[in-house]
């Protein structure tokens, strides 16, 4: 039997990669010939050009062309840095809209990550939703639409695809919730992301033991996904606190860090997605309104705090839930400020235990099926 998996791996954005590659040694391990079907999407690619697109606002362009200019090699080495770990996956070869389709897999898997969300993939990509010719099984794993409340999601065209899947779970409760109501459907499965499918020693594995980086031995990890100067606010904060510097994993490396810590900051903004997870690994604390920089908290069970971002809150509301870590997200700053001394952090695995129960299940049940 042979699997294929569309995601968004030829992203340079940590979740999107590890994400990837967690789903994939997962059903690797099981003992599956499972490739990754290499589609490619200008959408997805382009926003990590080493050298930006023209774009309208010609001061924001030269501006992000000139920062390009000096750091070529730098950012060279980050994007070898997730070549090295595209390179650990299986390929198939590469494909576009039109001839994704010869491709010929028993079973198609589209997800993790935000697959459907159309404010990234510019409108709706027909292979992220699996919607082209095929005899094999269609499904999702752990697919994430980002707002429920994008207008896109009530479009026939959209509703009709979702209902020609053989199996689709969900990444959030609320989008289980969402898809079921649009779809009619009652059988759309609550799963965790994969990362979480594989183990902290699974994880050492895979990032290795080497420091690469010469930073502290405690120290906090600050990273940011939407930028939010109230993250900024709140990391320097516990670094006060506990009196201890600030890692900073700027994702966007062509954003300067304009904000004045009290303690010192280094600043990290080439790093690779193997070392994104070493980091979290060795954080004393992680401040975070990131989803997979949560999730990779919560496998190496840190101390951390979460800003709640607008518009796609309801993803780390959900993982908080999971592992009982709800105190730890904050709606604001000022909220954060007069709370965060006081709210001790106790991770509960029962209810993670039973979801990865589920969530392996539902695996096994979408690939027995295919026999």
């Amino acid at each position: 039997m042979k699997i294929g998996l569309v995601t968004f791996h030829r992203a340079e954005n940590y979740g999107a990669l590890l994400q990837c590659i967690a789903l994939y040694t997962y059903i690797k391990n099981k003992g599956y010939d499972i490739e990754i079907i290499d589609y490619r999407s200008d959408a997805v690619e382009s926003p990590y050009n080493i050298y930006p697109k023209v774009e309208n606002n010609p001061i924001k362009y030269l501006s992000s062309s000139f920062f390009s200019f000096i750091n070529k090699k730098k950012l060279e080495e980050r994007k070898e840095e997730f070549n090295k770990v595209r390179r650990l996956l299986k390929h198939s070869e590469s494909v576009n809209s039109e001839t994704i389709e010869n491709l010929d897999y028993d079973v198609y898997i589209s997800g993790s990550d935000q697959l459907w969300n159309t404010e990234i993939t510019h409108g709706f990509d027909n292979a992220y939703l699996l919607n082209f010719k095929t005899n094999g099984i269609k499904a999702t794993y752990a697919m994430s639409i980002g707002n429920c409340n994008n207008p896109d999601y009530k479009k026939e065209f959209f509703i009709n695809a979702v209902k020609n899947f053989d199996f689709i779970s969900m990444r959030e409760k609320d989008a289980v919730n969402f898809i079921s109501e649009i779809s009619e459907r009652n059988d759309i499965d609550f799963v965790i992301d994969p990362t979480l499918l594989l183990s902290k020693d699974e994880w050492d594995k895979l990032i290795g033991n080497e420091k690469k980086h010469k930073i502290p031995e405690r120290y906090i990890l600050l990273y940011y996904v939407k930028y939010d100067k109230n993250l900024e606010r709140m990391a320097d904060a516990v670094s006060r606190e506990y009196g201890i510097p600030v890692v900073y994993i700027n994702s966007n490396p062509r954003r300067p860090i304009l904000y004045k810590f009290r303690n010192k900051v280094f600043k990290m903004s080439f790093v690779g997605p193997l070392d994104f997870v070493s980091l979290i690994k060795n954080a004393s604390c992680v401040v975070t309104n990131s989803f997979h920089g949560t999730a990779f908290s919560c496998i190496y069970n840190k101390d951390i705090f979460m800003l709640l971002p607008e518009g796609t809150g309801s993803r780390l509301e959900s993982i908080a839930n999971v592992f009982g870590i709800q105190n730890r997200i904050f709606k604001s700053y000022d909220v954060f400020l007069e709370k965060y001394k006081d709210c001790s952090i106790d991770y509960r695995f029962d209810k993670f235990d039973a979801l990865k129960i589920k969530s392996e299940k539902y695996i096994s049940r979408l690939l027995d099926k295919s026999r």
